[in-house]
């Protein structure tokens, strides 16, 4: 009686977590005119074919859906600079969202050449601070050599660590030695 208890004990403890090879994710980022990211379950496995829909972050309706190719990869072009939420849809009732900030979107102004002189005689200038095609440029440049870093970040914090596991198998062994001391003293209790 007493091992069976104790069996289903730790049967319950061990396995009564949510299984992290089903838990969906997903990545994006702003990259000049577009959304781009990637759809994957914890531990990597990229899904192909997952619904991807594109929302603003003020709660409006769908702007736009998509599904995810081979590599588990999605992009959507966008011409306003807002905030959007990627959400992502396995199909099997798991659901992973992921909001980009506006910060983070750059949308390329239509503007007149403002780099022309207005004196044919004088050079150009390197740049003129009021145009913002420069700071397009740079927010462009930046935004493709963090993307890598940010993405690389995400899959490190998804990682099931070695502490993570060492530190649940010694919460399971301290449960069960604290169930068999209380067996040990209720059967010595009834002696």
């Amino acid at each position: 009686m007493f091992n069976k208890t104790l069996l289903t004990i730790l049967g319950f403890l061990i396995f009564h977590g949510p299984v992290q090879a089903h838990q969906l994710k997903v990545f994006a980022y702003a990259e000049q005119d577009r959304i781009t990211g990637e759809v994957y379950f914890a531990g990597g496995q990229k899904l192909k074919n997952a619904r991807v829909s594109l929302a603003s972050l003020k709660g409006d309706d769908e702007i736009a859906n998509t599904r995810t190719d081979t590599d588990g990869s999605f992009s959507f072009p966008v011409n306003v600079r807002q905030g959007y939420r990627i959400s992502a849809n396995s199909g099997e009732g798991h659901v992973a969202h992921w909001d980009v900030q506006m910060s983070e979107v750059i949308v390329s102004e239509s503007e007149p050449d403002s780099l022309q002189p207005s004196n044919p005689a004088s050079p150009p200038p390197l740049y003129e601070p009021q145009s913002g095609k420069l700071k397009t440029l740079i927010e462009s440049a930046v935004s493709r050599q963090v993307a890598p870093l940010r993405a690389e970040l995400q899959e490190v914090r998804d990682e099931r660590r070695i502490q993570d596991i060492l530190g649940g198998i010694g919460y399971i062994a301290g449960l069960a030695g604290l169930g068999m001391l209380w067996f040990s003293r209720r059967r010595r209790s009834r002696l």
